[in-house]
């Protein structure tokens, strides 16, 4: 996905978004490892536009769910039938 750190940073930059050193590692790691990398924070802060300017440099897609109080499993990926499988 990622090669270095500067592949990250470059690849960013070419979509458009800006990180700091820091946050690069961050998501570099989280990639390197194939871990997800859980952002928290008031609306407007940029964790949607990080999620989808990664999602582009790694020319991959996201599947992003909304969380608030109240949404369950059930609501928010639907019941799994396994009779199905």
């Amino acid at each position: 996905m990622f090669d270095t750190l500067q592949d990250l940073s470059i690849k960013l930059k070419a979509t458009g978004y800006f990180i700091d050193p820091l946050m690069t590692r961050i998501v570099f790691l989280a990639a390197k490892l194939q871990k997800p990398l859980l952002l928290e924070g008031p609306a407007g802060s940029g964790k949607t536009q990080l999620a989808v300017s990664v999602a582009q440099a790694a020319h991959t897609h996201i599947e992003r769910l909304q969380c608030y109080r109240g949404v369950t499993e059930d609501k928010a990926i639907g019941r799994f039938d396994l009779r199905r499988f």
